[in-house]
């Protein structure tokens, strides 16, 4: 659990920084929705991160060694306490951007589009990576360094 926290929060990681720089590098959000490549260079990076996420989601399920179940009671309560840190973060993180963009454009009367993509794909970046990190600092908490 702990090697695939790393992974995984490594992986997010870099799928936050591809969509940080491919967002706002040349332009910023207006851009951004104007260009079919930039689009398809930030939902590759989310694509390669989620295809990592769902293999370790579906290989680690019921992996035996040795005829004993890898996951035991602890595993699950890491990962119990894990999601419902990674909930109050997305939601902590969804309320703020939102009245983020609500200060900034409320002048405007809208918000631009492109805003739709940042706000749904960083969403989806911002709770895997909180997940990941939550389970590695729940893990050493409870399991020490180990």
């Amino acid at each position: 659990m702990k090697r695939q926290a790393i992974i995984l929060s490594t992986v997010w990681s870099a799928a936050a920084v591809v969509l940080f720089l491919v967002i706002f590098a040349g332009g910023g959000v207006e851009a951004f929705a104007g260009s079919s490549l930039k689009v398809a260079l930030a939902t590759a990076g989310y694509m390669v991160a989620l295809i990592v996420q769902v293999t370790f989601t579906f290989r680690n399920r019921r992996r035996r060694r040795g005829g004993i179940v890898v996951r035991d009671e602890l595993d699950d309560e890491v990962q119990k306490r894990a999601s419902l840190a990674a909930l109050s973060i997305v939601m902590a993180f969804i309320y703020v951007l939102g009245v983020v963009l609500w200060e900034v454009f409320r002048e405007a009367g809208s918000i631009p589009v492109g805003w739709a993509y940042v706000v749904a794909i960083s969403v989806i970046i911002v709770g895997s990576l909180a997940h990941a990190v939550a389970t590695l600092l729940i893990h050493r908490s409870l399991y020490g360094d180990g």
